[in-house]
């Protein structure tokens, strides 16, 4: 289950010390337990498989889910995916300490089993409404990756399917049969 609290701030969000894993949606704060098996699992495949990719083509950073993207001006949503990707010419150079101002190219979220499905599907939104490209939800329990991006319906890859990176990371493609094995 999430826990929801209104009213929260940035500077409240940056000061949380509960573990878990938490994200600011339009001022309320969402928090989940901390990560089970499955979860870290699924996560670090991912990450392991993504950073291969760009260390090979150099188009851009990998990030893991500690950074939080600050995806209004406001400072009201700022959310952390499990692991993103921001191209080249997008990374903050060395002196910024900041959330990372602005949307990643690709979010992946793995979706854990307290997670509710109108809680998933408002991230999303405000991921491509915010400039994400390309979002992977990952659902470990159902074998699933579904997959949104501007302006297409969502797509429903399961253990058969491969999962590409299509504009947002040329040549990656990634068997699901891999990720699920």
């Amino acid at each position: 289950m999430v826990a929801v609290r209104a009213g929260i701030t940035k500077a409240e969000f940056e000061a949380i010390e509960t573990p878990g894993r938490h994200d600011l949606v339009d001022g309320e704060l969402w928090s989940l337990p901390p990560a089970k098996i499955p979860h870290g699992r699924f996560a670090a495949r991912i990450t392991g498989t993504l950073i291969t990719h760009v260390e090979a083509h150099g188009n851009g950073e990998v990030f893991t889910g500690e950074l939080g993207f600050e995806l209004d001006e406001t400072g009201r949503t700022i959310l952390c995916p499990d692991v993103s990707f921001v191209r080249t010419e997008r990374i903050p150079g060395p002196e910024e300490r900041d959330f990372y101002r602005g949307a990643p190219d690709l979010a992946v979220e793995v979706i854990s089993e307290s997670e509710r499905p109108r809680q998933v599907q408002t991230k999303v939104a405000r991921y491509l409404t915010a400039g994400t490209a390309l979002v992977w939800c990952v659902y470990p329990d159902q074998r699933q990756v579904v997959v949104y991006s501007d302006n297409q319906p969502p797509q429903i890859l399961g253990v058969d399917d491969l999962l590409d990176g299509r504009d947002v990371l040329p040549g990656f493609a990634l068997p699901l049969a891999d990720l699920f094995g």
